[in-house]
């Protein structure tokens, strides 16, 4: 496993993160809580060591699950969000989305208020059973707050010794740097979406992050599992997988992909590599040596097998084949 140490922070971060999203129940079909803890030591064993999740994973659940098996593991990194409530009472913040998985319907919320700030915080480190938060996450904008109000809430969970770092998601530069302007704790990190269907963080913020020392967080590397080995056009979803809905997982749609992946088939044979480690290992490359993946785990295969894409060391030409041979390809995406 390779590392990095950001500048800002002064954490050591694992380059491969893992991605505590599928664990928390939603969107992915059947989950399995002991699984996800194998899932968890695992990657430990693999040399992951830092841990991406959030509250709404789940309704908290993701945070309890990684709480519960990096207990004592103070070695471990812990990255989770906040400005997404799906508990919240009355009309502040801005309506985001709805989850119908659950009955009654659970509508989510984007609050980056300050009251709601420190109470998410509060929550969060109860679930994860710690003292404080490694890296605290602003999950997507929210219209409703100023950055100004935002920022004093993050400076307070700072100053009080709940939080060591902050960073942004779903942020264009220009909201980042208005957040930052009112910020004393350490803006360190930046999470996006980049991968080899979604390269739009390339020209965006990857350029400003790489010049301000932000460590960039990758997410979406694998495009949830269209950019990997198992997602041909015969597979079959469960019931309750969202993939079922999704314009991204559509036969037509992932036959372009395979297209484009037996096109690269070379490169794979080239690093004794699978379709997903290629993916990763793309991202990694083209958000720099200061940066991350993050990859959705969720059990202990998974784990092993995503660890590896820090061993393949891509050139340019081989890089800039990649972009080329995937750009071509629509996104179709919601997220």
């Amino acid at each position: 496993m390779e590392f990095i140490n950001s500048e800002k922070s002064g954490l050591k971060i694992s380059r491969i993160i893992y991605g505590g999203w599928a664990i928390g129940g939603w969107y992915w079909g059947a989950y399995d809580d002991p699984m996800a803890v194998r899932s968890i030591d695992a990657a430990l064993d693999a040399g992951i060591q830092t841990f991406d999740t959030a509250p709404v994973y789940g309704m908290g659940h993701s945070e309890c699950i990684i709480g519960k098996a990096l207990k004592g593991k103070s070695d471990a990194v812990i990255a989770t969000k906040c400005g997404l409530r799906y508990d919240q009472i009355g009309e502040e913040g801005v309506h985001f989305f709805d989850i119908d998985e659950y009955s009654p319907t659970v509508q989510v919320f984007r609050n980056l208020h300050h009251d709601s700030l420190l109470y998410e915080c509060e929550q969060s480190l109860r679930r994860l059973k710690r003292d404080w938060i490694d890296i605290y996450q602003i999950h997507w904008p929210d219209r409703s707050a100023d950055e100004e109000e935002t920022a004093e809430a993050l400076n307070r969970l700072y100053q009080e010794g709940k939080i060591r770092s902050a960073g942004v998601c779903n942020h264009t530069v220009e909201k980042l740097i208005r957040l930052e302007k009112y910020l004393s704790v350490p803006l360190a990190f930046d999470q996006e979406k980049l991968s080899l269907l979604h390269q739009k963080s390339l020209e965006g913020n990857i350029p400003y992050v790489k010049k301000n020392k932000i460590t960039f967080f990758a997410y979406g590397t694998m495009a949830q599992g269209l950019l990997s080995d198992k997602m041909g056009p015969e597979r079959k979803f469960a019931l309750n997988d969202y993939r079922n809905k999704s314009d991204l997982h559509t036969v037509d749609y992932r036959k372009s992909v395979a297209e484009a992946f037996e096109k690269m088939k070379d490169l794979c044979e080239r690093y004794s590599c699978t379709y997903a480690n290629l993916a990763t290992a793309w991202a990694l490359y083209a958000s720099g040596k200061n940066s991350c993946a993050i990859t959705g785990i969720r059990n202990e295969n998974q784990a092993l097998e995503n660890s590896r894409a820090c061993s393949i060391q891509l050139n340019g030409n081989e890089a800039e084949a990649l972009t080329e041979t995937f750009s071509s390809i629509h996104y179709r995406g919601k997220w």
